[in-house]
C-alpha cells in the first residue's frame, strides 16, 4: 500500500512550529525595540532634570563668588544634545514638538543666562537680575522635563498597544493551532480509539470500518487498520468454514469407524467359532465324513464373511484417503491463515513506529515551548529592572507565560494519546501472536491426525493381504472337504491348517478392532478440536 505524506501531520506540526517561532521573534524584537526606547527616554527625562538641577547648582557657587566655566561647558553639551541628540552622551534625536519647543525656550534662555553670569562676574551689583534670569530659566526648564516626561508616556502607551496587538494575534495563532489540532489529530485519534476498543472490548464486529477521509498519518493508519481488519475478517470466515467442515469430516469418519469396529468384532467371534468347530472335528475323526458337508457349508459362509470383512476394509481406506485429502486441505488454508497474520503483525510494527516517530516531533515541539516559557521568565525580569515604566510588560510577558503553559498542557495531552495509541497496538500484536500460536497448534493436530490416518490405511492394506490369503486357504480347505469322502486320512491335516488359519484370522480381526477404536478415539479429538476452533471464531462478526 503505498503511502502519501504530502499533507501529513509531521509537516502541519512543522508549519505550527515555524508561525510559533516566527511570533516568538517578533514578541522578542518588539520587546528590545520597547526597552531600547523606554531607555533612551529616560536617559532624555534624566538629562532634562540634570539640567534644572545644574543650573541652580551654577547659580548659587557663582553667588559664592566661585566660578565654574566647567559647569557651563558641561550644561552646553547636555542642551545642545537635549535638541539635536549627541552620541557622546547616549542621547537620541527626539521628534515630538512640543518638548523640542520646550528645549527652544530653555536653550535660548540658556543663552540669556550665561550672559547673565558673566554680567555678574564683572559687576557683582547685578545679583538681583542673574536670580530673576536663574527663576525664569527653572520655570522654562521645568516645563522641559513635564515635555519629556510626557513623550516618554506616550511612547510607553504606543509599546503597550504594540503589546496587545502582538498579544491577541498570539490568541488567534494559538485558536488556529488548538483547531488544526483538533481536526487533524484528537477527532481522527478519538474515532480510530473507539473503534479499536470496540473491536477489542465489544462484540468483535469484523464488519464495521473506520470512516477517516483524510490523507495524514491517521488517514493511512485508519487505513491500515480497515485492511487489517478485512484480512482477518477473510481468516476469520475461512476458519469458521474449516472448522465446520472439520467437525463434519470427523462425525463420518467416527461413524465409519465404529461400523469398522463392529464388523472386526464380528469377524473375530465368527473366526472363534469356526476355530472352535475345527477343534471338535480334529477330536472326532470318526464323525468327519458325517459333518463334511456342514463344514463345507461352515467354509462357505466363512469365505462370504472374509469377503464382506474386505469390502469394508476396502470401503474405510477411501474413506481415510478422503479424509487426508480434507486435513491437507485445512492444514493449507490455516497456513494461509497463518501468513495473513504474520503480514498484519508486520503492519502493526510499522503502526507502532509511526507513533513513536510522532513521540519525537511533540518533544521537539515541548522543547520550544519551555524555550519560550525561559524566554518570558527573561523578560519579565527585565521589565522588574525597568521598575514603573516596566509593569505593563510585565503582564504580557506573564500572558506568553500563560500561553507557553498551556501549549506544554496541550503537548502533554497528545503525549498521552501517543501512548495510548502505541498500548492499543501492543494489545493488537499481542492477540495476534496468540492467533498465530492458536493456529500452530491446530496445523500440528492436523498433522498428528493425517500421520495416524496413514498408520491406519498401511493396516488396512495389509489386511486386504491376509484376506486374500485367507481367501486362498478358504478355497483349498473347501477343495479339500469335497475330497473328504476320498481321502478321510488327509482331513486332519487339512483340519489342522484350516485350525492355524482361523487363528491367524481371529488375530487380525482383533488387531483391526484395536485400531478401529483408535480410530475413533482420534476422531473424536478431532471433533473436539474443530468445536474449540469454531467457538473461538464465532466470537467475531463477520
Amino acid at each position: 500500500m503505498k503511502v502519501n505524506m504530502n499533507l501529513s501531520i509531521s509537516n502541519t506540526l512543522k508549519y505550527i512550529t515555524i508561525i510559533l517561532l516566527i511570533f516568538s521573534v517578533i514578541n522578542i524584537t518588539a520587546v528590545n525595540l520597547g526597552l531600547g526606547g523606554m531607555k533612551g527616554d529616560g536617559r532624555i527625562v534624566n538629562y532634562s532634570g540634570i539640567v534644572r538641577g545644574a543650573t541652580q547648582r551654577l547659580i548659587k557657587l557663582e553667588m559664592a563668588g566661585n566660578n565654574s566655566d566647567e559647569l557651563i561647558t558641561k550644561l552646553d553639551g547636555i542642551v545642545a544634545g537635549l535638541l539635536s541628540g549627541s552620541d557622546d552622551l547616549d542621547l537620541k534625536d527626539v521628534n515630538d514638538s512640543g518638548y523640542l519647543d520646550a528645549m527652544v525656550m530653555v536653550s535660548s534662555s540658556w543663552t540669556e543666562l550665561k550672559q547673565s553670569i558673566y554680567d555678574f562676574r564683572k559687576d557683582p551689583a547685578l545679583g538681583n537680575l542673574l536670580i530673576e534670569k536663574s527663576e525664569k530659566y527653572f520655570e522654562l526648564t521645568n516645563s522641559a522635563v513635564s515635555q519629556a516626561e510626557n513623550y516618554s508616556k506616550g511612547n510607553v502607551l504606543k509599546m503597550q498597544m504594540l503589546q496587545g496587538f502582538l498579544f491577541l494575534m498570539n490568541l488567534v495563532v494559538l485558536a488556529g493551532i488548538v483547531y488544526v489540532n483538533r481536526k487533524k489529530i484528537a477527532i481522527p485519534l478519538s474515532i480510530i480509539t473507539k473503534r479499536t476498543q470496540d473491536l477489542t472490548a465489544g462484540e468483535g464486529d469484523l464488519s464495521k470500518r473506520i470512516q477517516l477521509d483524510t490523507k495524514d498519518e491517521l488517514g493511512v493508519l485508519a487505513g491500515l487498520f480497515n485492511t487489517f481488519v478485512e484480512n482477518i475478517q477473510d481468516v476469520i470466515r475461512v476458519v469458521k468454514d474449516i472448522s465446520s467442515n472439520l467437525a463434519a469430516a470427523s462425525d463420518q469418519m467416527s461413524s465409519t469407524t465404529l461400523n469398522f469396529s463392529e464388523s472386526a468384532q464380528s469377524n473375530a467371534a465368527t473366526a472363534e467359532e469356526v476355530s472352535a468347530s475345527m477343534e471338535e472335528m480334529s477330536a472326532s475323526m470318526d464323525n468327519i465324513a458325517n459333518g463334511a458337508e456342514h463344514q463345507l457349508e461352515a467354509l462357505r459362509e466363512m469365505i462370504k464373511e472374509v469377503e464382506r470383512l474386505s469390502g469394508i476394509i476396502i470401503e474405510t481406506g477411501s474413506s481415510i484417503d478422503s479424509t487426508t485429502v480434507i486435513m491437507s486441505d485445512i492444514t493449507s488454508r490455516v497456513r494461509k491463515g497463518e501468513e495473513s497474520l504474520l503480514s498484519m503483525n508486520d503492519t502493526m510494527q510499522n503502526i507502532k513506529k509511526s507513533s513513536v516517530e510522532m513521540g519525537g516531533v511533540v518533544s521537539i515541539i515541548n522543547d520550544i515551548s519551555d524555550q519560550i516559557n525561559l524566554l518570558s521568565l527573561n523578560a519579565a525580569i527585565e521589565s522588574a529592572r525597568a521598575g514603573e515604566a516596566g509593569r505593563g510588560f510585565a503582564v504580557v510577558a506573564d500572558e506568553i507565560s500563560k500561553l507557553a503553559d498551556r501549549t506544554a498542557s496541550s503537548i502533554r495531552d497528545i503525549i498521552n494519546l501517543i501512548k495510548v495509541n502505541e498500548k492499543e497496538t501492543e494489545n493488537g500484536i499481542t492477540g495476534i501472536k496468540d492467533t498465530v500460536a492458536m493456529l500452530g497448534e491446530i496445523i500440528k493436530g492436523v498433522s498428528d491426525i493425517s500421520g495416524k490416518f496413514s498408520q491406519v490405511s498401511v493396516k488396512m492394506k495389509q489386511q486386504l493381504d491376509v484376506n486374500k490369503i485367507v481367501n486362498e486357504k478358504m478355497n483349498d480347505v473347501s477343495n479339500k472337504s469335497d475330497q473328504i469322502a476320498q481321502a478321510t486320512s488327509e482331513q486332519k491335516t487339512a483340519a489342522g491348517e484350516v485350525v492355524h488359519s482361523i487363528g491367524i484370522i481371529s488375530d487380525i480381526a482383533q488387531t483391526t478392532a484395536t485400531g478401529a477404536e483408535e480410530l475413533a478415539a482420534t476422531s473424536e479429538e478431532i471433533a473436539g478440536m474443530a468445536e474449540s476452533l469454531r467457538e473461538k471464531a464465532d466470537f467475531f462478526k463477520v
